[in-house]
């Protein structure tokens, strides 16, 4: 299990960092866990509240390790939420060359709806899948370059920009897009 091995190499991690600072090493077996009761409706037999020692090492590991390991993950999908939602919406820019035709014409169409506001369109998608081809049997850098960057200056430079206009405003909104998430920086 790959959570166990983590756990090896945090509890490596952690001995050589304790002995460095001088810090004993070893789990107090001193803590006594009581069993958990179950509620039951009618119960005759009187319980017993007892108490039972637990190995400290996995005492650690549930309530400490797995505790941090699943606040890591939900804080990483949370984090990553935007960068999913930025890469749905324009990840096909990044390799237009190799997608299939009725693909590429669905993305564009969604890039429609998402740029679409209060009725005014950023970016025509009929028009752009066909800038797109275009594009990309005209433009020898279309065809060896992935970098949205890249494609933008190279319409700039070939005076392309009237040629393909939803290509370029699609780019430029690409490009300029923040692709941050601020809680991030309020967690540390």
């Amino acid at each position: 299990m790959w959570s166990d091995k983590g756990f090896e190499e945090t509890m490596v991690d952690a001995k050589e960092k304790a002995e460095t600072l001088d810090i004993e090493t070893l789990f107090s077996s001193e803590l006594p866990v009581r069993p958990r009761k179950i509620k039951r409706q009618f119960d005759y037999e009187s319980h017993y509240e007892t108490t039972v020692n637990v190995d400290p090492k996995k005492a650690f590991k549930s309530n400490v390790f797995f505790y941090a390991l699943d606040r890591t993950i939900m804080s990483l999908d949370k984090r990553c939420g935007q960068l999913k939602a930025h890469y749905n919406i324009f990840g096909f820019l990044y390799s237009t060359k190799n997608q299939e035709n009725d693909g590429l014409v669905q993305k564009c169409k969604d890039m429609q709806l998402t740029l679409t506001y209060e009725g005014h369109l950023g970016a025509d998608g009929t028009q752009l899948h066909q800038e797109l081809i275009v594009f990309h049997s005209l433009s020898d850098a279309a065809k060896s370059s992935n970098d949205p960057l890249e494609l933008l200056k190279n319409i700039s430079t070939s005076s392309l920009c009237g040629n393909i206009p939803s290509l370029t405003v699609a780019l430029r909104i690409l490009l300029t897009r923040p692709v941050t998430v601020a809680s991030g920086e309020r967690s540390f």
